[in-house]
């Protein structure tokens, strides 16, 4: 092989490595945001609650 062929392999080799580095921190990083996603979601719903609980009082005392 030429020294240019073995350049082009070279990062290509660096390509594929630095591609299974992003994946992995993809995959550590997924968990983190479906938790952060559930979370939210959580909130979301506690306040729905609460506003309903108000609006049930609201016409309760009406």
């Amino acid at each position: 092989m030429t020294r240019m062929q073995l350049g082009i392999k070279l990062d290509q080799l660096n390509s594929l490595a630095e591609e299974q580095t992003m994946l992995a921190e993809n995959l550590q990083n997924w968990p983190r945001s479906e938790v952060n996603a559930g979370r939210q979601e959580g909130k979301l719903e506690c306040i729905a609650e609460q506003l309903l609980s108000a609006k049930t009082l609201e016409v309760a005392l009406a």
